[in-house]
């Protein structure tokens, strides 16, 4: 088993009598779009999970989750999920027992920030507020609820990170987000990125059953395009420009 990569998926869903939770993709395992017949196992709480061995250096694989009755299927309404074994992207995951768990929730997907930015005094911690719901919508009481973290990356450099979970609830085209980086600290002080202009990240997607051609990426400034992978995509910003 050297040679494959071990995954372990988990997503809680609240399924009615004669339902089930499978996942349909790219791959032959995941029935090539069309055939339901990875089948994930029910267990306490809801969770239904499933293990899936896929070979190191294998081509991405896109799915997504579906919960099927009979003959009726119900889609995600979320981008396409992607997985892949690519040591850049299974960083992001936990491991358990040899195998990287893909703890998922139905619809959503996470954007994890990363400010590479140093700051002066031990007291001060930095955080994030943008436009949308899950970036605090501007409101500077929910500093410490959108509190970064100060982490080592792969290379053992010092930087702020936060894990923000995204709900797509219906069928949309895109996500125009707006947001800003504070330097913080427990005396009530707040510090904006100087300068009016907000940072900017437009996400666009298109949501289809066939999913004949990947529609999912960010576009940011300068210009960045990137894929949902492992259900996570990652943006890296720096130079903080402090009032």
């Amino acid at each position: 088993m050297d040679d494959y990569i071990i995954f372990e998926f988990r997503i809680k869903y609240k399924t009615e009598e004669g339902q089930n939770i499978f996942i349909l993709g790219d791959s032959e395992d995941f029935g090539n779009w069309k055939e339901a017949k990875y089948k994930l196992k029910w267990t306490n709480g809801h969770i239904w999970i499933g293990k899936y061995n896929m070979k190191k250096n294998n081509k991405n694989i896109k799915y997504k989750f579906v919960c099927k009755n009979n003959n009726d299927i119900k889609w995600e309404v979320c981008p396409d999920r992607i997985l892949s074994t690519n040591p850049q992207y299974l960083k992001n995951l936990k491991k358990e027992n040899g195998k990287y768990i893909l703890e998922q929730q139905w619809n959503k997907f996470s954007i994890i920030f990363n400010l590479y930015h140093q700051i002066q005094s031990s007291n001060n911690f930095m955080s994030i507020l943008g436009n949308a719901d899950f970036l605090g919508n501007w409101d500077q009481n929910k500093i410490y609820e959108f509190r970064m973290n100060l982490e080592k990356d792969e290379n053992q450099k010092d930087v702020w990170r936060k894990k923000i979970d995204v709900l797509i609830e219906k069928d949309i085209k895109d996500m125009d987000l707006e947001y800003k980086y504070l330097i913080c600290n427990d005396n009530n002080y707040k510090n904006y990125e100087k300068g009016k202009i907000n940072r900017h990240v437009k996400i666009f997607f298109k949501i289809n059953e066939i999913n004949d051609e990947e529609k999912f990426f960010l576009l940011t400034n300068p210009k960045e395009y990137k894929s949902l992978i492992n259900s996570i995509i990652e943006i890296e910003d720096s130079n903080f420009i402090a009032n």
